[in-house]
């Protein structure tokens, strides 16, 4: 199931119907930014300490659940990517362009673990393939086909 707001899902207590409404009808991120300030008293009183983490496993969903995202993002290849806003220099690089840039970073890594998950994929379809076309054979002697 694709949530509409998956960081919201993940923050551990499930946040008050009013205020998923309320961001739902919002027209712009700008607009749900101005509303996630004037809700403070009702935030995770950890929410510093994890917020990068939500938000990677909020977007590792997005891009994993949409094949245009998904290769959008791959075909970055290694390239390092920038949050290039002027208004913000936690998730961006900020004005001055010295921000963290903690976005770029997050959707680095998410790149890298799609990579990953992929490759691992394609290799357990590769050994399932071997090993059938070697059916019958002693398993222990398994190990030694994989090294030709």
């Amino acid at each position: 199931m694709i949530r509409p707001y998956p960081e919201l899902s993940l923050q551990g207590d499930s946040p008050a119907p009013e205020h998923l409404e309320s961001v739902r009808g919002l027209p712009a991120p700008g607009d749900a930014l101005r509303f996630a300030r004037n809700t403070r008293d009702v935030w995770r009183t950890d929410w510093f300490e994890v917020n990068i983490r939500i938000m990677e496993a909020g977007l590792y969903r997005k891009f994993t659940q949409n094949d245009v995202l998904k290769a959008l993002l791959l075909s970055s290849g290694t390239r390092k990517l920038v949050e290039d806003s002027p208004r913000d220099d936690f998730w961006g690089i900020g004005k001055r362009g010295d921000g963290r840039n903690e976005l770029g970073k997050v959707l680095m890594r998410i790149r890298e673990r799609i990579v990953r998950e992929e490759a691992e994929e394609v290799l357990a379809a590769a050994l399932a393939t071997r090993a059938e076309a070697h059916e019958g054979l002693d398993v222990d002697a398994f190990p030694a086909l994989l090294s030709r």
